[in-house]
């Protein structure tokens, strides 16, 4: 394998696709959502729940372009994706509700078997010009025997689709860890999969003040923040 050279300064490149998370502590932190780059959001799942459907209707609000929502929830654990909650945020946001369930398109994987299909993505993520895609649940079909599975599904995803397209993917955070930040869930690959890791700890005297910690990121400075966890989606306090 060659070694791959770049100079530091293209680090510092904008690029053309640069959306919001709709709170602006967490776009100070990260450097808002960037085509190109892979983000693993992790922890609390009411938080991630409620950032999907914000980055969701950023997305379309500020690309004018359809967004995938790729989910692996187990619909046996309850609803796979809220098309309520995804309504509510768009008004919260001044979207046309409507609009927002047109053009945000749900795959579901119900098993293992449906990852390899692979071919079908990126070639539906090609014809529509989807520039975001959230992966949501990304850890909840595999169990550690399936982990070389999940590992081939996550790089072949990445590898076709992230020179023009922001992955993003959602998971929980690990219960065996015993570190702090604690790990995220699934397997070790994870921690090297991403450029951007981010770790959202909702607090446990306050149900609606959410601390977020920069794990990973390529030039950035590690350290955390502070949100509020509001009805349709985090916001600055």
């Amino acid at each position: 394998m060659n070694t791959s050279f770049i100079q530091s300064s293209k680090l510092l490149e904008h690029p053309s696709l640069r959306i919001s998370t709709g709170c602006g502590v967490l776009d100070g932190l990260l450097g808002r959502i960037e085509a190109g780059r892979t983000y693993l959001f992790y922890g609390d799942e009411e938080v991630l729940r409620k950032l999907l459907y914000g980055l969701a209707v950023n997305s379309l609000i500020e690309l004018e372009k359809p967004v995938l929502v790729l989910t692996m929830k187990d619909y046996h654990a309850g609803l796979i994706f809220d098309t309520y909650d995804l309504g509510y945020t768009a008004v919260q946001y001044f979207l046309d509700p409507e609009y927002a369930l047109k053009n945000v398109y749900v795959a579901t994987v119900f098993n293992r078997r449906q990852v390899a299909n692979i071919k079908e993505i990126v070639k539906f993520v090609r014809k529509k010009d989807i520039k975001v895609i959230l992966v949501w649940a990304t850890t909840d079909l595999f169990e550690y025997e399936d982990y070389t599975i999940m590992i081939k599904f996550l790089g072949s995803l990445k590898q076709a689709l992230e020179t023009d397209v922001a992955l993003v993917f959602f998971s929980r955070e690990s219960k065996l860890s015993k570190t702090f930040p604690p790990k995220p869930d699934g397997p070790v690959f994870f921690k090297h999969f991403a450029n951007v890791i981010v770790y959202f700890r909702l607090s446990m005297r306050n149900k609606r003040l959410v601390k977020i910690y920069l794990v990973k990121h390529p030039y950035r400075r590690l350290k955390e923040v502070t949100a509020y966890l509001d009805y349709h989606g985090l916001v600055d306090l």
